[in-house]
């Protein structure tokens, strides 16, 4: 089905907004607090290649989906101007571009289409009193990202979870961005002199947590969060079942997954990359099919429409 050019400036309207949160944090980080020109012992000792980022000095990867762009770091204007913009203040956002000099923006790399997103830096962590983890710096972001009044809104609590094989802490927020919900999760920890911030951006809290099994920063974060491991968030291959095509109607409907034709209790073998996997389809509804795996207990609604 095809986009709009409506549709399209508003999801590009939502990512350039994404790109600017992620500025802003990155701005929020450097004035909190307040380099080295080698990338060798510090956060840019790292390579990009065959979509996959590594990280020496943290020692994490993010393998980045064909479909999506990796775009080059903040500038100081848009530091200045998403900081004016949603904190407001030309007075703040000169004063944040300054001191957001001591930023590392590692990585940013997006899906317009999807409207997801997921941004990696940074910060010294020397100045900043009081800070001795990711929970005291997240508590502090929020209070000054999140407040009353702000158009960013904290979502639940700051919680402990597993992320790229180390201990994170993660909060929420939401904004709304021309009638669009947009759903960001942050996750900081300190390490090596750093904060270290992931932050990913996506429709829902669940999506963030399907994009963070997609490019194999596994994790707990969802269990950390609702008290279940998710599939998604242990299997990456679970996000690649796609439910391309309904045919038919009531009990004689057709669902076509990867390919492969289904009737409501059919089950068959479908090929993910490398792996193949034994789906048996439970229901047909009008846009969506229920489906189980092999070796998986959870049900998995597949819906058209959602690649």
């Amino acid at each position: 089905m095809g986009v709009s050019g409506m549709e399209q400036a508003s999801r590009g309207y939502c990512m350039n907004c994404q790109v600017r949160l992620f500025a802003l944090i990155g701005a929020v980080v450097a004035s909190l607090i307040c380099g080295c020109k080698s990338k060798v012992n510090t956060p840019e000792d790292a390579r990009l290649k065959d979509n996959v980022y590594t990280n020496k000095f943290f020692g994490f990867q993010v393998r980045i989906p064909d479909t999506w762009t990796v775009l080059k770091k903040p500038s100081a204007r848009d530091v200045r101007k998403s900081t004016e913009g949603l904190l407001g203040g030309e007075r703040i956002g000169t004063s944040a571009s300054r001191a957001a000099k001591r930023n590392r923006y590692l990585l940013l790399t997006r899906n317009v289409v999807q409207g997801t997103s997921i941004g990696v830096l940074a910060h010294p962590v020397d100045n900043l009193p009081g800070v001795e983890n990711g929970e005291d710096f997240l508590d502090e972001l929020m209070e000054l990202g999140a407040a009353p009044g702000q158009p960013l809104q904290q979502v639940g609590e700051v919680t402990k979870v597993r992320l790229a094989s180390r201990d994170f802490y993660r909060a929420d927020v939401s904004m709304q961005v021309m009638g669009h919900k947009q759903h960001s999760a942050m996750f900081a920890t300190v390490e090596k002199g750093y904060i270290l911030m992931i932050m990913v951006a996506a429709k829902s809290e669940a999506k963030v947590d399907e994009v963070i099994a997609q490019v194999g920063l596994t994790s707990n974060a969802a269990e950390g969060r609702r008290g279940v491991t998710t599939v998604a968030a242990r299997e990456p291959w679970f996000n690649e079942i796609k439910l391309q095509g309904i045919s038919g109607s009531g009990a004689r409907r057709l669902a076509i997954i990867n390919g492969k034709t289904f009737a409501a209790g059919d089950t068959n073998v479908v090929k993910i990359q490398a792996k193949t996997v034994t789906v048996r389809c439970l229901e047909i509804g009008e846009k969506s099919a229920t489906v189980t795996f092999d070796g998986v207990e959870e049900k998995r609604e597949l819906k058209l429409g959602v690649f």
